[in-house]
């Protein structure tokens, strides 16, 4: 199977789980663009055949578990996968290599249940760290260790007193104009273009009408991605196939358009405290650890000095670790009396496919939007 067929398979709309959300939660705190049940998540094994160790684990976490352990062992689908004529066979139990994975997540769910009290503290990539076969002995020679510098403690220097976290809220809030602009914005409509670290570009689309309504749409040479929420309904359209968006999904979505990372932030955060100070790139940044209503925690990262949203790094909990993805915001822009990030850069553990950038060239406030963009996507023919 071709490097390009294998990245379809798992990339499975990377973009639209990213970066897709910059529209907005809505100009008052805590509104989302569509509302879900957590308990009427589908279960991967209510989905997928064949699962014996994952059961239990929401179906929307399948693929991204798959990427944190290819990326951990620093391999692709097919290693643990049967594959014929470019078709990946996911049931099937083939091979050994996926045997010794499931003995592998036993171990690791074991590990943290018995040792950590169930958090997933160790993953894959605690012991294997990109080889598929672990080192367990140092190299040598090992370091040598200075032992008179080692014992030289340095004076620590005066630790900056960290403002609130709603404090830091508050300065990015007046910074893009959210409170001026809060109850004036209805719609909002997205138009760029997308480039992959897989080599595929493409054009993106975006759109939210308040309330509960957001689409995005993004086509490449690899297929057409979308993602659309009409209120408590919402579908992803991927090049193989659609299904329904449930549970965290949801709210990943709509945290991925510009006014999501504006107007409304600070509602979607049930608890946050200012952790630390942090540079990104040439910037100071002030990091604001904070909570979600659905549990999901995520770390912002404020610009010291202009208080405008750089980064947000989202951890999602599963059996087998810890999974991160990162959101850049950049080239703010002044777009109806509000500042609006233009360029959105995602990285996730999707070594086919690890970064996924958006530059966003058209961005138009409160116009009309054909309601047709927020039915159910239809297949390509």
């Amino acid at each position: 199977m071709d490097e390009e067929a294998l990245s379809n398979l798992r990339i499975l709309v990377l973009g639209a789980s990213s970066a897709a959300a910059i529209l907005f939660v809505a100009a008052r705190p805590g509104a989302s663009p569509a509302k879900a049940s957590l308990s009427a998540e589908r279960k991967v094994e209510q989905v997928e055949k064949n699962i014996k160790v994952l059961n239990g684990t929401p179906q929307a976490q399948l693929f991204p578990t798959m990427r944190f352990m290819s990326a951990s062992l620093g391999i692709s689908c097919d290693y643990c996968h049967v594959v014929k004529d470019s078709n990946v066979d996911f049931a099937s139990d083939e091979k050994e290599s996926k045997r010794v994975a499931r003995d592998m997540i036993k171990m690791t769910m074991l590990a943290n249940k018995t040792t950590f009290a169930g958090k997933p503290e160790i993953s894959c990539f605690t012991c294997h760290q990109g080889q598929v076969t672990p080192k367990n002995l140092p190299g040598l020679p090992v370091p040598h260790l200075d032992a008179a510098r080692a014992a030289t403690t340095l004076s620590p220097s005066p630790t900056p007193a960290l403002p609130p976290a709603d404090a830091i809220f508050n300065k990015y809030s007046v910074a893009i104009g959210a409170d001026a602009a809060a109850g004036k914005i209805h719609s909002c409509a997205v138009r760029g273009s997308v480039a992959n670290a897989s080599g595929s570009t493409g054009t993106y689309e975006a759109g939210q009408v308040i309330p509960g309504k957001v689409y995005e749409t993004i086509i490449t040479s690899r297929g057409t991605n979308a993602r659309v929420i009409n209120h408590n309904r919402a579908w992803e359209k991927t090049p193989y196939e659609i299904h329904p968006l449930e549970g965290l999904q949801l709210k990943d979505t709509s945290l991925t358009l510009p006014l999501s990372a504006t107007i409304g932030l600070r509602g979607e955060y049930v608890k946050a405290e200012t952790t630390k100070m942090d540079q990104i790139n040439d910037r100071q940044t002030y990091v604001v650890t904070a909570t979600r209503g659905d549990g999901k925690r995520e770390r912002l990262y404020f610009d010291a000095e202009n208080s405008l949203l750089l980064r947000r790094v989202s951890n999602t909990n599963t059996v087998i670790g810890v999974i991160q993805e990162e959101t850049d915001y950049e080239d703010y822009r002044e777009i109806g009396g509000v500042k609006l990030p233009t360029t959105i850069r995602v990285a996730t553990v999707d070594s086919l496919n690890p970064t996924s950038t958006r530059k966003l060239e058209s961005i138009e406030l409160n116009v009309p939007i054909d309601d047709a963009k927020f039915a159910p996507p239809i297949a390509d023919k």
